[in-house]
This record gives C-alpha cells, structure tokens and sequence, in this order.
C-alpha cells in the first residue's frame, strides 16, 4: 500500500511484566482494595492497546460480579470541580470530603495534573493538600497525568470514573484547572459542574465567555471568611447581576436552578448548604431522568472525540514521510499549485482503501 510505514505491520506491544489478571483486579477492587483500583486506572491511562483491553475487561468483570452478587451498580454522584490555580479547590474538596465521609458516604477524588509529571509536581502536592482525606478508609484521591492536554481532562479520565462508580463510590469529584476547554470536558463526563473562584473575581467577569458559563451549574466564591467577607459579598452580588443567577442562603435554595454559592473551606461556613444544594439537585435530575439522558447524549460526544484520537494516532503510525506519494505531495506544496487538502487527501485515501483490503 503506498505511502505507508513499512514498520507499521511489525509493531508490538512488548511488556516485560506480568499482565495482570483483571478478574482477580476486579474481585479485589470490588472488596475496596484501593492498590488494584489505582492499577486499573493506570491501565485506563496508558494509551497502549493492551492496557486499554485489560481496563476494559476489568469493568466487564466488575459488572458481571456484581450481577452475580445481586447487587447492581448504583450510579456515582459524579461532580466537576474547576477554577484557576489559587482558587483553594483541593482545600475545599477536602473540607466536602470530610464532611460526606463523616456521613457515612464514600468519596473518590480524581485530580488532574496540569503539567502532566508524576514527580516533584502537584501530583504530590494534591494529596499533601488533601493529607487527611486521603487518610481516610472511605475516601480515595487519585491525582493524573494530563497529557498535555489544555486542562489536562482527557478521555481516560472518563473510564477513571467508571473505575470508581464499578468501585462503589457515592460521590466522585473530578478537579482540574480551568483554562477554557477542560470546562467543556469536565461537564461531558460529570453530572453538575462547579466552578470555584475568590473574592475580587468579578473583575474577571467580562473575560468569560457566555458559552464557558453555560457549562457551570454553580458558582462557588471560596474564602469569603475573614476580612474578605464583604468582598465575597459583592463579588456574589456581580455574578447575579450579570448572569441572573440566585445566591444559596439556605439549603431550601431550589435545586434545578444555577446558582451562587459563598463558602469557606477553612471555617466550614456554608458547606453544609452547598452538600445539600448538590444532594438535591443530583436527587432530583435523577428521579426527573435528566442525569440519565445528559449521560446518554455526552457518550456520544465522548466516543466521537475517542474516535478522533485513535484515527490520529493510527494515521501518525502508518503514514510513511519518505514515500514517493509523500515527497510529490509536499513538492505540491513547495511549488504552490496546491492546497494542503488536495495534496494530502489521495494519500488518505489509499491507506483507508489498503485497509479495507486487508
């Protein structure tokens, strides 16, 4: 087939290690052995072949233990939690951590790391902000690569949260920094999304776009203790203003409606409203059948981005720059009597046509 790798039919997978059994990884993540929970979100995040099969026979083993156990899935409060560095978002998903377990609930948090390195970096960082949480039986934190992807939310954190709910966890969070696009991916795989900001914030409201505001069903002003009470209070007061939004007073705030939280995660001040206000509103879409159908509708935004990014890595991986197809396209190109799609597109073409006949 023209303009292929030639190495592309030789390529292997090699593994020095032991693939590990994803029935007994499923076994012991059902029985809350947090080590096999993080294993398979290791293998959800690689991007190996391989490792993607295993993750996916780990759910497949999850799903048919608990059929037959009897004991269904129960369906995670699945909950997105972003804003810009210094907005105390870990500080404050620790606060609501303590608080759910102290409940009796289970709490799954999946952090995202924005520079994508597991050492020296916030990945350390996440859970020495999170020291107690992640101390607790029924707490897990789980801080990720990003990727190098813009907020560093990908498709792999999706099968993290399927981890989790196989897993049986009530409430899972997923905090990530808000740079633009992680708002439009965290609110595909999360079923309320919350965005955390600080007194003074308002200023930054004519930055925002509608679209971004749209993804967010509540605004969380963090801090508002102290001498920045009253700054809080007038930030609150902006956003209402702006986006006709209701600030939360009580917990009797009505719970389909966007609304202005105002919090402390130091002092504690409005975090029971807040868990309640989350409760409510999650209660409520689900008896209403809208968390059900968000859920349905975002799987296909979902498999269309993972279908994007496999085609991309599939093209990367059989496309042969020194073919003489390759090298008269480019010359196309360098003498200027082509666009990049014409010259491009009849190589596409053969690779999909050679892979048709294979």
């Amino acid at each position: 087939m023209s303009g292929i790798n030639p190495s592309y039919r030789k390529q292997r997978i090699e593994s020095g290690h032991t693939p590990p059994d994803p029935a007994h990884l499923a076994t012991q993540i059902l029985a809350g052995h947090k080590p096999a929970l993080s294993r398979a979100i290791t293998l959800a995040e690689s991007r190996k072949r391989e490792h993607q099969e295993l993750a996916s026979k780990i759910l497949e083993h999850c799903v048919a233990n608990r059929s037959e156990q009897q004991t269904p899935l129960t369906l995670s409060r699945r909950i997105g939690i972003t804003g810009y560095p210094g907005a105390g978002k870990s500080t404050l998903l620790e606060a609501l951590g303590m608080q759910l377990v102290a409940q009796g609930a289970s709490v799954a948090v999946l952090t995202v790391d924005p520079t994508g390195l597991r050492t020296d970096g916030s990945i350390l960082g996440d859970k020495t902000r999170m020291n107690e949480l992640s101390k607790h039986p029924s707490a897990y934190i789980r801080p990720s690569p990003s990727s190098k992807s813009l907020g560093g939310v990908t498709t792999s954190t999706f099968t993290s949260i399927q981890l989790c709910e196989a897993a049986g966890y009530d409430w899972v969070f997923v905090e990530t920094v808000g740079v633009g696009q992680s708002e439009a991916m965290v609110s595909l795989m999360t079923d309320i999304v919350c965005l955390v900001l600080i007194p003074g914030a308002g200023d930054d409201l004519q930055g925002m776009k509608r679209g971004l505001m749209d993804m967010i069903n509540a605004l969380i002003i963090n801090k508002s203790d102290g001498p920045q009470v009253d700054q809080a209070k007038q930030t609150a007061q902006q956003y209402q203003q702006a986006l006709g939004w209701d600030p939360l007073m009580e917990s009797e705030a009505e719970p389909g409606k966007s609304v202005i939280h105002r919090v402390s995660a130091e002092t504690g001040e409005g975090l029971e409203n807040l868990l309640g206000w989350l409760q409510k509103r999650w209660d409520n879409g689900l008896a209403a059948g809208s968390i059900q159908r968000k859920r349905d509708v975002t799987l296909d935004k979902l498999m269309t981005i993972e279908a994007s990014h496999l085609i991309k890595h599939w093209m990367e991986s059989v496309l042969d720059l020194s073919s003489p197809e390759w090298q008269q396209a480019k010359q196309h190109l360098l003498t200027g009597d082509h666009t990049l799609s014409v010259a491009v597109e009849p190589i596409v073409r053969s690779l999909l046509q050679g892979t048709k006949k294979d």
